[in-house]
């Protein structure tokens, strides 16, 4: 019987062993495997930003006069030439005194340097675009038959887009200008004694085609000239601005890749 209880007592040694051993033995790891495969690697710069549109234009009263309740509210579409932003009844021009009629003269003389000054930056500015189209057009040939390097062209058709740019900046101050010598010769066709303007409106059209940004004086009243009334400008003209940590910004290059998310639509801008 002694023999049997020391097989008993050795089993359940042996038992207990191998429990202690099958408790500490490796565990293995759950993972995730994948087929190694070559592809493209992309690394990005993440900040936030926001849009701004890039002219700005604030349409002023160009005479005294009693200005109508605006009806444009901000967002409304505006047509250049063709909306009405503002109706005014001027004063009597019998009334006006002759520094009123010097400053409607001067302001028709710096109109009129404005609107030489803008058409000069244009020719200049034209110029500039049709050399930066031509050369992109020759080392875009260039590129097609690998001839020059993809920085080459990325860095001829940045230049090109900046001098496009330049010049619809170039058209935009020239449309202004235009649009104020006109108000302020309608403004002082108001001192001429032979013009029964007693009683008539004056209509400000709007300058540019564009949105309503901001109604800087909604309701009627008596304004002297030169009265700040709407800000208009051009939604689809936007340029990004986004501050990134100088480590980030040596990396950032001309021609780079932008991508905005969270903006109207679910699918990232380019």
């Amino acid at each position: 019987m002694k023999w049997i209880r020391r097989i008993a007592m050795l089993l359940i040694v042996i038992g207990i062993a191998g429990g202690v051993a099958w408790s500490f033995r490796p565990q293995p790891v759950p993972v995730d495997a994948t087929v190694v495969e070559t592809g493209p690697l992309m690394v990005t710069v993440n900040e936030d930003g926001k849009t701004r549109i890039k002219e700005r234009f604030v349409v002023s009263t160009p005479l005294a006069g009693q200005l109508r309740r605006v009806e444009l509210e901000e967002g409304d579409e505006i047509i250049a030439g063709e909306t009405v932003l503002a109706t005014i009844l001027p004063d009597n021009p019998k009334l006006l005194d002759p520094r009123e009629r010097a400053e409607a003269e001067a302001r028709v003389s710096a109109g009129e340097a404005a609107v030489k000054r803008a058409q000069s930056e244009i020719d200049v500015v034209a110029a500039a675009k049709q050399i930066a189209e031509t050369q992109f057009e020759r080392i875009r040939e260039l590129h097609e038959e690998d001839a020059v390097t993809d920085d080459r062209m990325e860095a001829v058709l940045l230049i090109m887009r900046s001098k496009q740019e330049e010049h619809r900046a170039a058209e935009f101050s020239l449309e202004v200008a235009q649009f104020e010598l006109a108000q302020a010769k309608a403004a002082l066709e108001r001192f001429d004694p032979m013009e029964d303007a007693i009683g008539d409106h004056f209509e400000i059209r709007s300058p540019i085609s564009g949105r309503v940004l901001r109604v800087l004086q909604e309701s009627a009243a008596v304004l002297p000239a030169g009265t700040p009334l709407l800000e208009l400008g051009d939604p689809t003209n936007l340029e990004l601005e986004v501050d990134v940590l100088s480590t980030d910004a040596v990396t950032i290059d001309p021609g780079h890749t932008i991508l905005v998310h969270h903006w109207v639509r679910e699918a990232p801008l380019t």
